[in-house]
Order: structure tokens, then C-alpha cells, then sequence
């Protein structure tokens, strides 16, 4: 079933080759049938313009937000909280040896709507992505 899916994960100090991962892990999703929705990026618009269009458009419009936490960021961190309060469906994922904050899988242990999982290879999470999106 198509669903429409938005992708977070940190850009600012993201090296090119996990942008490069992202952005491979985006055309499977599409290739799996879903539209995904796209963020303006680091040199598109304004702030204002990035807030309105990630938060605005992309959390308030998307049915699953996939949040790839393998690099800090705040931005990602208020993507998340809201598609939370707005009762999206969350996929929360690093990879396996990514140092991550504890808040992240905490919220697959209280949220019903947020999943955790660890991954290899951002391609092991389009079943996942494919799963949920066969349970909304």
C-alpha cells in the first residue's frame, strides 16, 4: 500500500557518504511503491522555509516519518517530537555501532506509534518501512 513517507536524519555535519546512503535509501522506498517526501537540504531557502516545509508540510502531511538518528541533530530531534504529538507513525533507526542517546529507543518503550531498530545497511529498513505501512 503507497504511503507517503518522510525521511529525517542530520545534514549539518553528516558526511557526504551517509547523505549519499540516505538519499539511496529514499529511491528504494520509492521503488517499493511509496511517495516520499523530500527536505529543502542545507542550502535551500531560508529557516523559516526549512521549518515550514519539514514541519509543516512533510511531518504534518506524511503517514510514516522514518528518523535516521545516526548523526546528532536537533532539527531531527523536533521533527520527531512533533510527528509524535501528531500520532504519525515513527520508525526510529541507527546503525548498529552508532553511539546514540538513550531517549531514542526509550520512546519505542512508551510511544505505541514509534519503533526502534537498529540496522547494517539503511536498505534492511525498507521491509520495515513496508510493514508498518501495510499496518496503518
Amino acid at each position: 500500500m503507497e504511503k507517503r513517507i518522510y525521511v529525517g536524519c542530520g545534514l549539518t555535519h553528516a558526511p557526504e557518504e551517509f547523505r549519499d546512503n540516505v538519499d539511496r535509501f529514499k529511491n528504494a522506498l520509492r521503488d517499493s511503491g511509496h511517495t516520499v517526501l523530500d527536505f529543502l537540504g542545507l542550502v535551500a531557502g531560508t529557516p523559516g522555509d526549512v521549518y515550514r516545509h519539514d514541519i509543516k508540510r512533510n511531518v504534518a502531511t506524511c503517514d510514516i516519518l522514518v528518523g535516521i538518528c545516526d548523526e546528532p541533530s536537533i532539527g531531527l530531534g523536533i521533527e520527531i517530537g512533533s510527528a509524535i504529538e501528531r500520532g504519525k507513525q515513527v520508525l526510529l533507526a541507527a546503525q548498529e555501532e552508532a553511539s546514540l542517546t538513550r531517549i531514542v529507543p526509550g520512546a519505542a518503550e512508551e510511544e505505541w506509534n514509534v519503533h526502534f531498530a537498529r540496522y547494517t545497511d539503511l536498505s534492511d529498513l525498507v521491509p520495515m518501512v513496508d510493514e508498518l505501512a501495510n499496518a496503518t
